[in-house]
């Protein structure tokens, strides 16, 4: 029993849960039996008959529909019973019907005036009973949208409110903004008056700008089906102006600097659209009114006037957010003028400019014509020297570029500091007793050198008259002269030249001049008709020489050159002998003379080449031929130049170039001494020399000797010379 009682407590729950859903009342009795009322509640339109159904699934027994008042049981219609018959009350309104089924009975009572907040009540003989509440509802008639414009600030909130008109049950309010529902940010607020409510639903608004020119309107509903309309009113948002930069937005607005730049804003939107105000100003200076209107021009623009600048505009609402352009003013490089750079030689170097420009600039240092260094998109330009040398003072061309101008150039003055360096170790200088002693050398050093010219016992001498000119920063030219040349002025004497940083000496050796000295290593390459000739110059015997090339066939006829000027001491120099036999063998050699005499080269012989026969070149090095191992043979009948001495270079103001020759002088350091230990051991009693000649002659030894230390062979230009048969 306890189990069956449990079944049936289940039941009876669960069927009044689903009585509840249908609005119905099912009250559960004995043996499973059950009695339902519905609907419940009942409601029901005004001046309409309200149907209620009483229903009951036991088959027997007697049913009543009543209501209560004043605690009396007033009755509207009952039926069943034995003779499953239905009574009908007077003077209720009400009419009742049965109907009885085989499996339930069923009772419907209308009711044709039903009584808001009425309960009407069903119940069985065994009182079982089961009711429903009436209500009688009043549909609602209008709804009332307020205000009735609706303007608003973007960003601002704003009420709307709708009113309906009073009604039962409570009517239902939903507001729309456009087609949107937005329900769910309204308040309510309710009225009673009656029996009646009306309702009040406040709608809050934060409007923005993309709520402009919406419709707005509320509906409400108390009665299912039917709903009524609000006016419908625009939604006016005022907002703010918008602008946007038509210039320098996305990428800075580029100017150069002298031209006129413009700066255009554009209005996007705004609301009220009309009676904008623009204004202009510099972002870091938002307080000063630059230009009022749109567009904003500067004639002649400087390069301060680069930067970030605000527009806006304004409109009764407020003022818009500033459209940023950003404008950039190129200018051409300039290059920083500091003083010059003075390091002392050997140092690590770096010579440093600021270069000034928009856009950055590339740079690139020059040594003269010759390209050191390039470097791109700079602010400051470098260039660095490992080791600094004598012949690294100069000016140094230093070219800015950019998109504004392409070559802003400066010099930049590097002075190091060196000792005195000197190409000409060695002078020997030919005189006579009427043409006086005048000879230079040039060194280079820094800063100025001191000098003294000294005999070979060391004291000073004093009676050349000395003099020192500056060519340059570091370049010097001494000069020593005496107007007439005794007996004991023939001699060897030292010119001593220093700086704080060294010295060098300069061996001066005083001879009476003579002949020359006999041309050397001379060289013959014959070809088919021709040959070339090359020697090197000598010693001119302190005369001005001149040099000719005899050619002897096999005959002993002999054929001589015009005179060939000299191109200075230890000098190449190179000549065409034309019109020669071919499969000939010929014998040459060059003869030096001034005014004193003659010296002549050693001989040499060649043969010319058959005729039509190629020379064969060696593949490997098509600068020698198998038969003559001369670099010379390229030299070919071009129209040449060749180097100059590096003395002559020297000597030249301009010449910048002579750090490697003065160096030569040094790598001669063996030679030297062994020149100066001569001059000790052959010349301590020169002074007790009477004959000239013999002067002379020890002088030619020591002058080969000098002649032997030359580290280089120049080459000169070259003569074609035509002989005749």
């Amino acid at each position: 029993m306890g189990m069956g009682f449990v079944m049936i407590k289940w039941k009876f729950e669960l069927l009044t849960v689903l009585f509840i859903c249908f609005s119905s009342i099912t009250v559960a009795s004995f043996s499973g039996e059950s009695i339902t009322l519905t609907p419940t509640p009942a409601y029901v339109l005004h001046g309409h008959v309200l149907e209620l159904t009483c229903k009951s699934n036991r088959t027997k027994g007697f049913y009543e529909f009543f209501y209560m008042k004043s605690e009396q049981k007033i009755s509207l219609g009952r039926g069943g019973g034995s003779f499953q018959s239905c009574l009908n009350e007077t003077d209720t309104g009400t009419t009742i019907d049965c109907d009885f089924g085989n499996n339930s009975w069923k009772f419907t009572l209308l009711i044709s005036n039903p009584e808001h907040n009425q309960t009407i009540f069903c119940k069985d003989d065994r009182n079982t009973s089961v009711n429903s509440t009436i209500f009688v509802a009043v549909p609602v008639t209008s709804v009332t949208l307020a205000p009735t414009s609706i303007n608003v600030t973007a960003g601002q909130q704003m009420y709307i409110n709708c009113t309906t008109s009073y009604c039962y049950p409570p009517a239902n309010i939903t507001w729309y903004m456009s087609s949107t529902n937005f329900t769910n940010q309204f308040t309510l607020t309710k009225n009673t008056s009656n029996g009646l409510v009306r309702t009040l639903s406040a709608l809050s608004i934060n409007a923005s700008k993309s709520d402009n020119g919406k419709r707005v309107y509320c509906t409400a509903s108390n009665i299912s089906g039917r709903r009524v309309n609000s006016t419908v009113n625009m939604l006016t948002v005022l907002y703010k102006p918008e602008v946007i930069p038509l210039t320098g937005f996305l990428s800075p607005y580029r100017v150069i600097e002298g031209q006129t730049a413009a700066l255009k804003c554009a209005l996007i939107d705004a609301n009220p659209y009309t009676s904008i105000i623009w204004r202009w100003s510099r972002t870091y200076r938002p307080e000063y009114v630059l230009y009022s209107g749109p567009n904003y021009t500067i004639p002649n623009i400087q390069r301060n006037m680069s930067g970030t600048y605000n527009c806006t505009a304004s409109n009764s609402v407020g003022t818009s957010e500033a459209g940023i352009t950003t404008v950039d003013v190129l200018y051409k490089p300039k290059i920083a003028d500091t003083t010059s750079t003075t390091v002392n030689e050997s140092d690590r170097t770096i010579l440093s400019r600021e270069i000034v420009s928009n856009p950055l600039s590339n740079v690139s240092w020059y040594n003269g014509s010759k390209l050191l260094d390039y470097q791109v998109s700079v602010a400051a330009a470098t260039l660095t020297i490992e080791k600094a040398m004598c012949t690294d003072t100069r000016n140094f061309t230093l070219i800015a570029g950019n998109t504004v101008e392409r070559n802003v150039s400066a010099l930049v003055e590097l002075i190091v500091h060196c000792k005195p360096r000197s190409y000409s170790g060695n002078i020997t200088l030919g005189v006579t007793d009427t043409s006086g002693i005048d000879f230079t050398t040039t060194v280079i050093a820094y800063p100025e050198p001191r000098y003294e010219l000294r005999y070979e016992n060391g004291t000073t001498s004093n009676k050349m008259m000395g003099s020192i000119t500056r060519n340059d920063v570091n370049n010097f030219t001494i000069r020593f002269n005496q107007t007439a040349v005794k007996q004991d002025d023939f001699g060897i004497y030292r010119l001593l030249v220093s700086n704080p940083f060294g010295e060098t000496v300069v061996v001066l050796t005083v001879i009476p001049q003579r002949k020359p000295n006999m041309p050397e290593r001379v060289e013959i390459v014959c070809e088919v008709m021709r040959a070339r000739v090359q020697w090197r110059s000598s010693f001119d015997g302190g005369d001005p020489q001149s040099f000719t090339v005899i050619v002897l066939n096999g005959q002993q006829r002999e054929s001589r050159s015009d005179n060939i000027s000299d191109k200075g001491e230890n000098v190449i120099h190179l000549t065409f002998v034309q019109n020669l036999q071919p499969s000939t063998t010929y014998v040459f050699y060059v003869t030096a003379q001034n005014r004193h005499g003659l010296s002549s080269s050693e001989k040499v012989s060649c043969t010319t080449l058959e005729e039509n026969k190629e020379r064969n070149f060696d593949k490997n090095n098509p600068m020698r031929t198998n038969e003559d191992a001369s670099h010379y043979t390229t030299l070919a009948e071009q129209d040449v130049t060749v180097e100059r001495n590096v003395y002559e270079i020297l000597t030249q103001k301009e010449g910048t170039n002579q750090y490697e020759a003065c160096l030569m002088k040094e790598s001669q350091e063996t030679n030297s001494q062994m020149y100066e230990s001569l001059q000790k051991t052959e010349i301590s009693d020169k002074r007790n020399i009477s004959d000239k000649h013999m002067i002379a002659k020890y002088t030619k030894d020591l002058s080969n000797i000098y002649a032997n230390q030359s580290a280089a062979e120049n080459s000169s230009e070259y003569i074609n010379l035509s002989f005749s048969k």
